[in-house]
């Protein structure tokens, strides 16, 4: 059975670093000073952790951002309810905060896919994604 809890950096970071890891590398993982306090995590009974994604908010606007869905790699069932399961959650989580909008990103056909289907729009293509550490 899965589980659906808030983030904690203490908890679960560990677990997390070695899925960012794997899909993006070391070099390109989210490192602790790139993620938020906010995140809503997938807890399953036999491998505990299975997935997570953070969201971002501001204090001056009416957008929050969804980051960083990452899900185990050893999960082969319901990763499709997974990830939308984390989003609605984060989706609640900024509603319930005041927060109208939800921005996000992705190059990953499987999370495209469940954010179409959760009634995201595509509001640009054919764009890159710029970060700089200041």
């Amino acid at each position: 059975m899965i589980t659906y809890r808030k983030f904690n950096f203490n908890e679960d970071y560990s677990v997390l670093k070695e899925f960012f890891h794997h899909y993006w590398g070391e070099e390109n993982a989210p490192t602790p000073d790139r993620l938020p306090s906010d995140g809503v995590v997938a807890d399953d009974d036999q491998l505990g952790v299975v997935g997570c994604v953070f969201l971002y908010t501001t204090s001056n606007s009416g957008m929050a951002i969804l980051g960083f869905p990452v899900l185990n790699p050893k999960l082969s069932k319901d990763r499709g309810i997974v990830i939308r399961k984390m989003i609605e959650m984060a989706e609640f989580i900024a509603r319930y905060n005041g927060y109208v909008y939800m921005n996000t990103w992705s190059g990953t056909d499987s999370i495209k896919k469940h954010l179409e289907e959760s009634n995201y729009k595509v509001a640009d293509s054919g764009v890159s994604h710029y970060i700089k550490r200041l």
